[in-house]
């Protein structure tokens, strides 16, 4: 059986090069401003569910109403980054 070797999108290797440098947890829209691109929580999924990355604290965000956001912060580096 061969195994299946995972590599990171540039999108994922452009977010966790942010969250690694990121003196705070950050916020998507936080993250898509420094990467210049949208970034949608689809994108960042499998970084979260390898461990790669990881929620920081809910933030509060004021939009039409208040409403709760994740955060994330760089957990580990990512392979053949």
């Amino acid at each position: 059986m061969v195994k299946k070797i995972w590599k990171p999108t540039e999108t994922q290797t452009a977010v966790m090069n942010v969250l690694a440098k990121a003196e705070k947890p950050l916020t998507l829209e936080e993250i898509s401003k420094a990467v210049g691109f949208e970034v949608k929580s689809g994108s960042i999924s499998v970084l979260i569910k390898n461990g790669f990355i990881g929620h920081g604290e809910d933030a509060i965000k004021k939009v039409v109403v208040n409403r709760h956001v994740k955060t994330y912060t760089a957990e580990k580096e990512l392979p053949n980054a």
